[in-house]
C-alpha cells in the first residue's frame, strides 16, 4: 500500500505559505485603496458671493478670502512625493500639461497674493498657503505644508492612487493617440 502523506504534507506546507505571505499584503493593499484629492484656491481681495473666508496653518491662522473655485485640483496632477529637507519636509506636486498652464497664469495674475492649498485625506484640512513671489513656469508647485510626516505620507499616496485610477480612465476605452 502506498501512502500520499508526503504528497499532502507538501500541498499542506504551500497553503500556510501563501496564507503567511497573503497577511503580509493586506497593509500593501490597504494603501492602495487610499484616496486623497487636492483643491488649490487663488486668494481674493473682496468679501462676496464667489469668495470664502478661511483660516490656515492650526499653530499661528492665517486668514484668508478665497475664490470659490479652486484653479487646480487632482485631476491635473501628473504626481506627488514627500522630499526631506533640511529642518523638515516638503510636499512636491507635479502637474500635467493643462495644470502648468493654469498654474503658470495663475502666478503671474495673482503676484502678491495666496495660493491655499486644500487636502481630504481622511482629514479634511488647508494644508497651505503659499505666497506667489513670481511667476511659476515650472509645472510644479512645492510646499511645506501643516501637516505631520505621516499625514503627509499618506496624503500624497492617496493623491498618487486617484491619479492613477484617473489616469486610466482617461484612456478607456482608447489610449490617446500619438501625433507624428
Amino acid at each position: 500500500m502506498k501512502s500520499h502523506a508526503p504528497l499532502f504534507n507538501g500541498f499542506l506546507m504551500l497553503l500556510v505559505l501563501a496564507l503567511v505571505a497573503g497577511c503580509g499584503t493586506t497593509a500593501e493593499r490597504q494603501r492602495k485603496k487610499e484616496k486623497s484629492n487636492l483643491r488649490i484656491h487663488a486668494e481674493t481681495g473682496g468679501q462676496g458671493g464667489m469668495s470664502s473666508a478661511i483660516s490656515v496653518i492650526r499653530s499661528a491662522p492665517v486668514l484668508l478670502n478665497i475664490e470659490r473655485e479652486p484653479l487646480l485640483d487632482e485631476h491635473n496632477v501628473e504626481g506627488a512625493t514627500v522630499e526631506e529637507q533640511r529642518g523638515g519636509f516638503v510636499i512636491r506636486i507635479k502637474f500635467d500639461r493643462q495644470g502648468s498652464w493654469i498654474l503658470e497664469r495663475a502666478t503671474v495674475v495673482n503676484r502678491g497674493r495666496h495660493l491655499a492649498i486644500h487636502s481630504d485625506f481622511g482629514t479634511a484640512r488647508w494644508l497651505a498657503a503659499p505666497l506667489v513671489t513670481g511667476k511659476n513656469s515650472t509645472g510644479e508647485m512645492v510646499f511645506t505644508p501643516d501637516c505631520t510626516r505621516e499625514e503627509a505620507d499618506r496624503m500624497v499616496r492617496g493623491l498618487n492612487n486617484v491619479v492613477r485610477k484617473l489616469k486610466r480612465k482617461e484612456n478607456w476605452p482608447f489610449p490617446r493617440s500619438v501625433d507624428p
